[in-house]
């Protein structure tokens, strides 16, 4: 079977490399372009990572202070071992008014 002659189609791509433009006029017809600006911070371009060992109950906790002492600069990822993890750390946040969202 083949698509109907009129459909909505979206292409998304954090870069806009030379393959993604040739993509997009093969694959769309008029398309829109949305570019997302984040505003610039001192910290932009650099990358730390960090592994911090400890008791179970005392994850959510470190995670809360290590946000609110600002400790971490700029956007943060937490990585957690299960999707209902991050589903219940992302709960635990919001009771503090602090925006997560689970990937």
């Amino acid at each position: 079977e083949s698509l109907p002659s009129s459909c909505q189609s979206f292409l998304m791509s954090a870069t806009m490399s030379e393959e993604v433009e040739g993509l997009t006029s093969l694959v769309l017809h008029n398309p829109a372009l949305v570019k997302l600006e984040e505003p610039r911070t001192e910290s932009e371009g650099t990358l730390a990572q960090f592994t911090i060992h400890c008791k179970e109950n005392d994850k959510f906790l470190l995670s809360y202070a290590l946000i609110k002492l600002k400790l971490l600069p700029g956007k943060t990822i937490f990585f957690v071992n299960h999707v209902n993890r991050g589903y219940r750390l992302r709960l635990f946040l919001e009771r503090f008014s602090i925006r997560s969202v689970v990937l």
